[in-house]
């Protein structure tokens, strides 16, 4: 039995490895990267706000959270409740493949003690073209709007700059996205600055962790069905518990 359980570890951690190996590509030297200031006004989010960077090329993008904690944290948010988190020394990227139009991110959740890497699609964002016009630093930047998962997004890109990504998940428009915000004021990618060199001192490779090898939807039904189960556990143990997301997630859509 021992012999048996430590190959299919061995087979699993090669499955995983190979899934990372799968993404990393010669095409990783980014040719600029994006400053924003993140913020989200729930205060059970508070420790993900502030600066957050976009290192892209033609073919691919990745996303980090400069600010995001690197260990695990615990406090006191304003309504007195308290909050743990798992943090990242990576900063919970978000490696996107604008042809594929595939995401490959890594995130929090109930289902697993340590952070995972999940896939989600890049672009499914049905965007309204604005003639609204206004400047982000030199860059002349039209508005969009589009709603993703739960809330209304109004986006300034750069049709000068046709890469079809931005911050978060955000992407899929004819330029890059240089700020956000939602309409409800929760979120906010705000612009800092832009920067053009072969010189970033960054490359664009893939989330390492656990590859879950599921998609968001899949995740979401499986953190659905863990809450279910442990709301019917401590109920047969006579203890009322009600298990639900935090509130003041960017995604609100279930």
């Amino acid at each position: 039995m021992k012999y048996y359980l430590a190959i299919i570890f061995v087979a699993g951690a090669i499955h995983l490895f190979a899934q990372r190996a799968s993404l990393i590509s010669a095409d990783s030297i980014p040719v600029g990267k994006v400053v924003y200031e993140q913020r989200n006004k729930s205060p059970y989010f508070a420790h993900m706000n502030g600066t957050t960077v976009l290192y892209f090329n033609a073919s691919r993008s990745l996303y980090i959270n400069e600010s995001a904690p690197k260990g695990n944290i615990s406090y006191d948010a304003d309504d007195g409740i308290n909050v743990n988190d798992v943090g990242d020394p990576e900063g919970f990227p978000f490696l996107k493949l604008h042809h594929e139009r595939q995401i490959y991110y890594k995130t929090n959740t109930i289902i697993e003690n340590r952070p995972v890497v999940v896939r989600d699609t890049l672009g499914g964002i049905d965007w309204q073209m604005s003639t609204d016009y206004k400047r982000l630093g030199p860059y002349k930047c039209q508005k969009a709007t589009g709603v993703f998962r739960g809330r209304t997004y109004e986006a300034w890109f750069a049709p000068d700059i046709p890469i079809p990504s931005g911050p978060y998940k955000l992407g899929g428009l004819p330029g890059l996205i240089l700020e956000a915000k939602s309409l409800d004021g929760q979120v906010e990618f705000l612009f800092s600055k832009l920067e053009f060199s072969p010189t970033l001192g960054k490359t664009i490779q893939p989330p390492r962790g656990k590859y879950l090898d599921i998609n968001y939807a899949e995740l979401r039904a499986e953190e659905r069905k863990y809450m279910e189960n442990w709301e019917k556990e401590s109920k047969a143990k006579g203890s009322k518990i009600s298990v639900s997301r935090v509130p003041g997630a960017i995604e609100i859509d279930n």
